[in-house]
């Protein structure tokens, strides 16, 4: 902990290091995962000799596409087949992650690679988005309240160089305005749904824009009418994170707000149909290698997100590659009475176009039912709304019945997150 200063100037740096050095940086990052699953991961090494590989011919980038690609399902069935029989790594911290199936995916880190992901990757983007290391930060977490109020006794998070107060999102609205607004933070963290919800109450509050310089937003994806709404009603600047708890932070937006930086030194992205990696610029599965966590490496992990990578480097002059999500798990498909699987993608394009929509929610109910939940700009009026149902038929091949309802609140999942498109068929 005592070396994190130096750590986080080296990874600074790393974002605007020269690309040929940077890709070096990158494949021996890359090998020394490869060779120490293969050594001390049993279920990599009898993967990578059914498939006939030895990560110590490994050569050059290119070559991890011939290593075979890795889903929740087989982590699950291996259990302690994944963790590293290595005994020096340190205390080993885990997350979980429960996903749309329900059944928690527990995540094993040695010690470094936590501290490293957990607080010092996050630091950097947000430092490279602008927060100086005396500003405050408020974190609205998806904790309890009791653990919201440990962490902040923990003094790791209020230094004279870093100031963070965390913040549970299921704590009554009243008295998360209330602390917030005694508090006054010049930047606030937290998933765009409920930073949204809380907008809404501060404008009933009448507290004026302008108290917040920077919005962060992550976890869940962030509609862009919701963004607009966001930035607009707290007159500060809003930045995207994209990440996951497998690997926790993936990508970033900087201020040109151009796509999302890859953490280059943290994590190997790929996109993929079926296997085959697709074009820059074409949607398809992400693909992630950790390039860090010795204690259970995901190489080749096929998350369920979908997105793509962004062709040539952002204006703004780092050297880290950009990706742009886009909305849903492969997961919350919609399915028609015929079979076919339609993703969130289709219907978030046509939506988010209509004038005065702030947020939104598909929720099919059964095979012929589509119930889209709306939350509409003041004014707007209901029937602008409906033009979602016109948006939508526009495309489905099959008959289905849309409904829109108007709504006030659209609520939040039981971990704390929202769902752009929940379907009632798959939670069965």
């Amino acid at each position: 902990m005592f070396r994190w200063p130096v750590e986080i100037v080296q990874m600074k740096r790393n974002v605007r290091m020269a690309r040929p050095e940077l890709d070096r940086l990158r494949f021996n990052l890359l090998k020394s995962q490869l060779l120490d699953a293969y050594e001390k991961i049993p279920f990599y090494h009898a993967a990578f000799r059914k498939q006939c590989i030895d990560p110590r011919k490994f050569t050059s980038l290119q070559e991890l596409v011939n290593y075979p690609v890795l889903t929740r399902a087989e982590i699950q069935k291996a259990g302690p087949g994944f963790l590293s029989r290595n005994g020096h790594l340190g205390k080993i911290r885990r997350s979980h992650s429960s996903g749309s199936t329900g059944r928690p995916l527990w995540i094993s880190f040695d010690a470094n690679t936590w501290f490293r992901k957990k607080y010092l990757s996050k630091l950097r983007s947000r430092i490279e988005c602008g927060i100086k290391l005396n500003e405050k930060v408020a974190i609205f977490d998806t904790a309890s309240p009791g653990e919201v109020a440990l962490r902040n006794h923990n003094k790791l998070f209020s230094t004279p160089l870093f100031k963070a107060r965390f913040f549970s999102i299921f704590r009554d609205t009243e008295k998360q305005i209330s602390d917030l607004l005694q508090w006054r933070p010049q930047n606030i963290d937290s998933p765009p749904g409920h930073i949204f919800q809380l907008a809404q109450a501060l404008a009933r509050h009448r507290v004026e824009p302008g108290m917040f310089k920077r919005i962060f937003t992550s976890s869940e994806y962030l509609e862009p009418n919701m963004r607009g709404y966001i930035q607009d009603r707290y007159a500060a600047e809003v930045f995207d994170i994209y990440g996951c708890t497998e690997i926790k932070e993936i990508a970033w937006e900087c201020e040109r707000h151009d796509g999302y930086h890859i953490n280059e030194d943290e994590v190997y992205v790929e996109i993929l149909s079926g296997l085959t990696p697709v074009k820059p610029g074409e949607i398809g599965d992400i693909v992630l290698t950790d390039l860090r966590n010795k204690a259970m490496p995901l190489i080749r992990y096929r998350i369920g997100d979908r997105g793509r990578l962004l062709p040539g480097p952002c204006s703004c002059g780092r050297t880290f590659s950009r990706m742009a999500p886009v909305a849903g798990r492969s997961s919350d498909f919609v399915i028609t009475p015929g079979g076919q699987k339609l993703s969130p993608y289709q219907f978030t394009t046509a939506i988010e176009k209509i004038d005065g929509l702030l947020q939104y929610q598909l929720v099919q109910e059964d095979i012929r039912t589509i119930i889209v939940k709306v939350i509409m700009a003041e004014g707007a009026g209901l029937q602008k709304a409906l033009e979602i149902t016109d948006e939508i038929k526009g495309f489905l091949v099959e008959p289905m019945d849309i409904k829109v309802e108007s709504c006030k609140r659209i609520n939040i999942e039981e971990n704390g997150k929202f769902k752009v498109v929940r379907n009632k068929l798959l939670e069965c």
